[in-house]
Order: C-alpha cells, then structure tokens, then sequence
C-alpha cells in the first residue's frame, strides 16, 4: 500500500539534510529535555482535553501571561496555525468591512487573505528596492507619513520588519508617524521573535512602539512549525476583538503538542534567551567567513543605509556564480545542505542558537567547499543570467474580494491579456506578488512571468504549478 507522505518523510530522514532553514529549533537540535521527553510521547499526549474542565485551560491562560510579561505586551494570545493565523486575527480584530489598510505591496500572502477575510480596503506602499540583490527592502516613515496625510480614511497600518532577509525597518519611527495620525501600528514581525533579547540584533517592535506584534516563534526560536505568537499593547487596540477574531479562526481543539513547544519556547528566552542569540550571531559569523572565503557577496549594512539587519541571516548574492541561486541552492542540497530561500539572484541562509553542535561544523566545510566551486574565477565563465527581482507595476480594476466573489474562468495564460486574475501569482511566499485578484494581466507581466519561469523559479501557492493556465473574471 502507498504512503506517499510517510515514505518522503522518511526519505528525508535517511538523506540527513543540514538544515540552514527554519525552524529555528534545526532538526531538534535546539529542544530541552521536557519537551524532548513530550516528543518521545506524543500519541500519549495528543488529547483533546486536559482535565475536562473546559477551554481555555488555567495552565494555558497562565503560559500566554508569562510570554505577554516576556516580551513586554498587555496582552499574548497563541496561535498553532502559524503566523498566518496570527496576523489574520490581527486585522480582523483591528478592522471592520469597509475601512482602509495600509500594508506593503511586499506583503505575505496571509495579509492579502486576511484582508479579504475582514473585508477591508487595501492600499499599498512599495518598500525601497536593491538593485544590486534585486530585494526590497523596507519603507521608510516619511513615505507612511504621507500616505497617512493624504488619505484621512486609513484607519490601520501593516508593516513586515524584519523581512525575510532581516532588514529591518525604522520602527520606532513610524510608530510615532501612526500615532500622530491617531492610527494603530500593526507588525508581522513573523522573522523576529528573537529580537530584543541581544544588544547584537535591532530592538523588538514592541519595544519600538507597534500596536500590535506577530511573531513567528517557530521561525527563529525552538518552537514546533505552525506556531506563533500575537501580542497588543497600547489603547489603541481592543483585546476583546482581538480574542473574538482569533475565536472566530481558531480550531476548538488545538494540539497541546504544539502550545506546549510555545511554553518550551518561551522559557527559553526567558532563561538563556541572552546566551542562544549570541550563539547565533557567532555561528552566522562563520557561515559569513565560509562566503567570504568563497568570494561571493553577501548583503551588509552598508548595502541598506537608514535600516538595520538581522545578523543571523546571511544573504548571499549569485552575480558573480556559475550558477543563479535557484541552481546554487539545488547544488547545496546534492551536498546536504538546505537553504532558507532561493530566488534568481541569492540564496539565503539562517542561524539560530539550535545550529551549536558538531554537524554544523561538518556542514561548515561542505558549504565551503560547494561556494568556492561555483565562484566565477576568471573571465572565461560568464555570470548566470539573473532578473532585478521587481515585477513590472499591475493595474487594479477591481478590490481583492470582488474578484474572489465574482465569476471565474480557466484560461491558457499566453492567451490571458486583458483580463481580470482571481488568483495570486507569486514566485516566493515573501516575494512582491506578480499579480493579485482584481489587477489586470498586461503583456509586460506576462513577459515577466515567462522568464522568471525560465531561470527556475517556483510559483507559490498556484492552482496550476505549471501555469499554463490562470483564473480570472468570467466574460
């Protein structure tokens, strides 16, 4: 009988991959003997109920309290479908149909979807851009500043800082640009649970001032995939909505496996927090001066003036490679090495306090060895072609919701020019999207789709994987 599943997860176990990729916990390596110890027993465990005396459970409400007294929020509320379930309860608690949003064009898919959810109007900002990495980086205060000026209707502003690189952005100072226009400042800061707890790494965006924080504690720290943290603090948000929300997209039973790696997750920083992101910072140190030693570039903070950069990722450029990142990272995973992300243009790494043991350090070598492999040495070699990473500017004919409720059709998508897209096209979960429901399909963005294809890249979160064919309003 197949198990198609089963048998690939235990193919990747016999292949013994270094994972240079969250979850921050790597493999284990990062987990205490408690929850090792629950691990060990997790069919025992996997229950429905404590104690039978309902929900939520006194152990749990003292657990959120403690992480809430943590990271310095009024209140903490937990969430074991990812980030994605935290930041959609954030606009839904935040926003009521109709109002306005401000979010980054460079948004996670689950800020689109949670806007849909809430029924609320978008308006987006396109963060700096970095030609020489083909990234965005951040917004700066004084374009939010004006956007909240020009437009009095916007009752809520969404940013993501640290972004999937780790640059950050200048959070203290656009908190204090949202609360002079008496609007509350919400983070997915799903890639910073681990700020805050080092003078090495930028401030928390709590401590900055944020409204309302998501933290991705499986992301960075030693909790399991799928949870995640929701902290508010201020007046200017209401716990209560914020409860209800989360009530209205949370499972009635969630699995204590999972809350209880938060709890583990929590005493951690709480005890070593200091000690594990100096641990990291050193251990990102010598995958800097692996690269280094490779040639390749890596992103600094000389390369983003006016943000700042988590030292635990490491961005490497693939310019001046025999291969583009999409072909350096397959050629890192023929070594056992896995990365966080690869695009055309890089392939990012990720530390964590987890990695201290001897397998990163036979990693280390294979690492270094495959970098230098691939370096262009001489002019004999040309550079892989690479794109700039921004896709051409999409037209809006309609609001994101409109286009999921109206009537749809499937399409060739060569065929596609001029019409309406109902679904999203993005070739990284962290990547600006190429397309969103409502915007129209010009031939500039279907030129773009065409290469970015071509040089490898994956399309994420597609009905058609292949994108042959595309979704969009019924003629």
């Amino acid at each position: 009988m197949k198990k198609p599943l089963l048998e690939a997860l235990k193919k990747y176990l016999q292949q013994e991959v270094y994972p240079l990729h969250s979850p921050g916990h790597k493999g284990g390596r990062g987990f205490d003997e408690d929850l090792l110890f629950l691990l060990n027993n997790s069919a025992a465990i996997d229950i429905k109920d404590l104690n039978g005396a309902g929900n939520p459970q006194p152990c749990l409400v003292e657990a959120q309290k403690l992480a809430s007294k943590l990271y310095g929020s009024d209140a903490c509320f937990w969430c074991v479908n990812g980030s994605t379930q935290a930041v959609q309860t954030l606009i839904l608690g935040t926003l009521r149909p109709g109002e306005k949003l401000l979010i980054q064009r460079n948004s996670h898919i689950s800020v689109f979807n949670g806007a849909f959810l809430a029924r609320v109007e978008m308006t987006y900002l396109t963060p700096e851009f970095n030609k020489d990495f083909g990234i965005c980086t951040q917004l700066k205060p004084e374009v939010i500043d004006q956007a909240l000026t020009q437009d009095k209707e916007i009752k809520a502003v969404l940013i993501t800082s640290p972004n999937c690189y780790g640059i950050t952005a200048d959070t203290s100072e656009i908190a204090t640009v949202c609360h002079k226009h008496h609007v509350p400042l919400l983070v997915d800061s799903t890639h910073g649970a681990h700020f805050g707890f080092s003078e090495q790494l930028p401030k928390s965006a709590l401590r900055c001032g944020a409204d309302g924080v998501v933290l991705g504690t499986h992301k960075t720290l030693n909790a399991l995939t799928q949870c995640s943290m929701l902290h508010i603090k201020g007046k200017l948000l209401d716990a209560k909505r914020i409860s209800d929300a989360l009530n209205v997209l949370a499972t009635a039973e969630p699995n204590y496996l999972l809350l209880a790696s938060l709890d583990h997750a929590r005493a951690q920083m709480e005890t070593q927090g200091e000690r594990l992101i100096n641990t990291a910072c050193d251990l990102a140190a010598k995958l800097r001066e692996a690269v280094k030693i490779s040639g390749l570039r890596i992103l600094t903070s000389e390369d983003i003036p006016g943000f700042q950069l988590d030292k635990t990722k490491i961005l490497i450029n693939t310019t001046k490679s025999k291969l583009n990142g999409i072909e350096l990272a397959a050629e890192l995973r023929k070594n056992r090495i896995a990365v966080e992300m690869a695009d055309t243009n890089n392939i990012l790494l990720l530390a964590t306090g987890g990695d201290n043991d001897t397998d990163f350090y036979d990693m280390l070598m294979r690492l270094r060895k495959v970098l230098t492999s691939v370096k262009v040495q001489s002019k004999i070699f040309e550079p892989k072609e690479q794109t700039n990473g921004k896709p051409p500017k999409a037209k809006k004919a309609m609001d994101y919701f409109e286009a999921f409720d109206t009537q749809q059709e499937q399409v060739p998508l060569q065929k596609s020019e001029g019409r309406i897209a109902t679904e999203p096209i993005i070739f990284s979960s962290h990547g600006v999207p190429v397309l969103l429901p409502g915007e129209i399909i010009s031939q500039e963005i279907l030129n773009y789709i065409q290469k970015e294809m071509q040089l490898g890249r994956i399309i994420k979160g597609q009905k058609d994987n292949n994108l042959e064919k595309i979704w969009v309003v019924k003629q």
